[in-house]
């Protein structure tokens, strides 16, 4: 599922469609997950979907900053343009 993001999906509507499908995964796992489909990206990414407000948590990057800093990370790996 998270090779969507290559197709032009934002990562924040990919992970909430999971968060949707798994309501107990937790940010570390959707990291994990992330981070299992694009190893070359930097290990910040880990962090900043870490920091992201998923539904019920506390307000910490937003989707729009989550989105841009992941894309920006996914473009310096060469995953997209």
């Amino acid at each position: 599922m998270m090779n969507e993001i290559l197709s032009g999906n934002k990562p924040s509507t990919i992970f909430r469609s999971i968060v949707d499908d798994t309501p107990t995964i937790s940010n570390i796992d959707l990291a994990s997950s992330f981070r299992e489909e694009f190893r070359k990206v930097d290990p910040l990414a880990m962090q900043v979907i870490w920091r992201w407000r998923n539904p019920g948590r506390d307000v910490r990057e937003d989707d729009d900053q989550l989105d841009t800093l992941l894309l920006c990370l996914l473009r310096m790996a060469k995953y997209v343009n």
